[in-house]
């Protein structure tokens, strides 16, 4: 057993050096004969591997192993931020004495020399979503704020989300790119073609996407992006390894270290041990793959991600689904699914299916809607299977998923995200091309080979249950932010061993990188402001609350195009100001939040609406606080008498009392008693012979 602990340091620094005090060492009773660690083995060979024998000069010596209680590594860059890598070994073997040397703690002392690097700048926009990603990576994240890279001002001009496509089919992701923006990620649409006439490919056609991406993330403030093609529409990146055939692995994580060389010995091979530093190989940009081929799967795409994102259906989001099957002889795929199934908090419900063969994995995500799928299996080009090679979960179950949540779901097996192939689609294509809502909206699948170590977990198990580590323990919402992490944290063994370079690098993401996961059962979002407002430069104050108590921490996005583009997080008190500059038309207004369902409002801005020292003038008639405890007020100021009728309703529908019906003329205000409402949500109804509102309200 060991631990890596990934550790910040200033932005500037380099580590000198590391000092490890041990405190409690004990050994251990009794004789143990530890025996070799066994060779890794891919999923898919049934055949036994030979036993790995002990060496007899090894198990002589008086050396214990490890040699050292820790290993130290320098620094790299994870979004300006300057991380050290520290791996503990407190547990050592004697094997001359048969004898276990254990460590109670371990104190690292980490030395570091200022000044060694320039400290790079990113926009507010990227270090709100960065330093979330930091701390979920780092042993110390009270040292994020403290230690961040210098912070610019967000621009109108930024490109937050990236989508990449053909020309073919630029038009057809407005959807997602217009709730994107609304959400609080300025998004537009790029074309390969566009790409390949405006940045170099002397790195072929993904080395100028890859330019691209370190351009937009270096200058524009890019932290999303969507590959939005097949193999053949945006490129795969292979890249090479010696460790088990075949030796090119499609890629996808080329595209989101965008500051690391890929070919440093400048040969004809990608990606090989050696060509990027461990160091280095930090995700810039989050990117996942729409392995899209026409409208009618982009359509799929989109409407899957938008349904989870803005509208899923609650009540089975806390469950999920882990088919699993013997992986070896005397060794079993439950292993790694109890591991991930230990992980989630009470409240969870977790539908176990130990070598339960088609259609049972089926049936019971028809039944039982789960947000997570986990398979533990054998697996092919065309889905998963048990070690006797009957089907688990593939592309026969497909066609008959009506699940009305479209899950997530990962798998150790091999082959299932084999999206290069020439003549086949894989079952990860397949399962994202299901008509919405069914199938999954987000599947992460190893494009070649998966490995098992046993009696162990292997790499493809570890950094399957981190990504669920990820969701459960270290609040890493971001579906593409859990999947990094799940990778980064094994850096050094990915971009040094053999078999973990092979399994880390074919591991991808199909589905949208932005994408909120639910470790909770989300509440619906209320936002509460001035409507209207004048145009010009103002203070804009919107609170979010979730009907009953404010809502810290929720970003709030202020969208008029062309003209404001403006984020903020909300306080302990559920309110977020923005400084904003809209003119005369409508501005949308959303609230999102982790474990919470998003809002969105429209906020007028109107000429006739005068900011005055001590009160607003305003023509028309609106409601004077949509947030209040004991008084609703609807202002009116008139240039001539109108009939006029108030209706109050509760959040179901239901008329709860009429606060006014009669002429009003005039500058005025109608007050309505709320003391005897219960704390909730209400909508007020206001009709006059020509036009009708309908405004939320918020008692608390």
């Amino acid at each position: 057993p060991y631990f890596i602990k990934h550790i910040i340091v200033p932005p500037s620094a380099e580590v000198s050096n590391v000092q490890v005090i041990e405190e409690g060492v004990e050994y251990l009773p009794g004789e143990v004969v530890a025996y070799p660690g066994q060779r890794p083995r891919p999923f898919s060979i049934k055949e036994e591997i030979p036993f790995t024998q002990p060496k007899p000069e090894i198990y002589k010596s008086s050396t214990p192993y490890p040699a050292q209680v820790y290993e130290s590594f320098p620094t790299g860059s994870k979004h300006g931020w300057r991380v050290c890598v520290v791996n503990l070994y407190p547990l050592q073997y004697l094997p001359k004495e048969r004898k276990l040397r254990f460590v109670n703690n371990l104190k690292v002392i980490i030395n570091y020399d200022e000044g060694v690097y320039q400290v790079p700048t990113i926009s507010e926009r990227q270090f709100d979503v960065f330093h979330r990603a930091v701390k979920a990576l780092v042993s110390n994240p009270e040292d994020v704020d403290g230690y961040k890279p210098n912070v610019r001002p967000n621009s109108i001009n930024d490109v937050n989300y990236a989508i990449i496509t053909s020309t073919s089919y630029v038009n057809d992701f407005d959807a997602l790119k217009d709730w994107k923006t609304k959400k609080g990620y300025m998004a537009d649409v790029f074309t390969t073609n566009w790409i390949t006439s405006n940045y170099p490919t002397n790195n072929g056609n993904q080395g100028a996407i890859r330019y691209f991406f370190r351009d937009y993330y270096q200058n524009k403030g890019l932290i999303f992006a969507v590959l939005a093609g097949d193999y053949n529409t945006v490129w795969e990146r292979d890249i090479r390894t010696t460790y088990y055939q075949p030796y090119n692995i499609a890629c996808d994580w080329y595209y989101s270290d965008v500051d690391s060389n890929w070919n440093r010995n400048g040969n004809s091979y990608y990606g090989e041990i050696g060509d990027v530093i461990p160091p280095d190989a930090y995700h810039e940009v989050y990117c996942g793959r729409a392995s899209i081929d026409n409208t009618t799967e982009i359509t799929q795409f989109i409407n899957k991600t938008l349904l989870f994102d803005k509208n899923p259906p609650i009540s089975t989001l806390r469950r999920t689904v882990l088919p699993s099957v013997l992986l070896f002889s005397g060794y079993h795929g439950r292993i790694v699914n109890n591991a991930i199934a230990n992980l989630f908090p009470g409240g969870w419900t977790h539908y176990k299916l130990e070598d339960q063969y088609a259609p049972a994995t089926r049936n019971s995500i028809n039944s039982n809607n789960p947000q997570f799928v986990h398979i533990a299996a054998h697996g092919d080009r065309n889905g998963t299977y048990s070690y006797y090679g009957n089907p688990v979960f593939t592309e026969s179950d497909v066609g008959v998923l009506t699940n009305n949540l479209p899950f997530i779901v990962n798998s150790i097996a091999c082959y299932p995200g084999e999206f290069d192939c020439t003549y086949d689609e894989c079952f990860a294509e397949m399962l994202m091309r299901r008509t919405s809502p069914y199938g999954a909206v987000a599947v992460i699948f190893n494009s070649r080979y998966g490995f098992g170590q046993p009696p162990q977990m292997g790499p493809s198990e570890q950094m399957d249950t981190l990504f669920y580590r990820s969701v459960t323990t270290l609040d890493t919402f971001w579906l593409g932010i859990a999947h990094a992490v799940s990778k980064e944290h094994f850096r050094n063994s990915i971009w040094v061993s053999g078999v973990w370079h092979y399994c880390g690098t074919e591991l991808n993401l199909f589905g949208d990188p932005e994408l909120y996961m639910f470790l909770n059962s989300p509440v619906q979002l209320v936002a509460s402001f001035q409507d209207p407002i004048p145009p010009g430069s103002q203070n804009f104050t919107v609170t979010v609350t979730d009907s009953k108590a404010p809502v810290e921490d929720a970003l709030v996005c202020v969208y008029q195009e062309g003209q404001v583009h403006e984020t903020a997080r909300t306080d302990a008190s559920g309110q977020a100001t923005l400084s904003i500059n809209p003119v005369s038309g409508s501005m949308f207004v959303t609230a999102s939040a982790f474990n919470y369902l998003p809002v969105e409002e429209t906020c007028q801005v109107q000429v006739g609406v005068v900011e005055e020292p001590n009160r607003l003038v305003k023509t028309g008639i609106w409601v004077g606080s949509n947030l209040t405890k004991s008084r609703i007020s609807i202002n009116y100021a008139l240039n001539a008498a109108k009939s006029l009728k108030i209706d109050l309703y509760n959040s179901i529908g239901a008329k709860v009392d009429q606060i006014y019906n009669g002429q009003v003329s005039g500058e005025g205000s109608i007050d309505y008693d709320a003391r005897r409402l219960a704390a909730g949500i209400y909508f007020v109804k206001i009709e006059t012979e020509k036009a009708e509102i309908k405004r939320i309200l918020l008692i608390h």
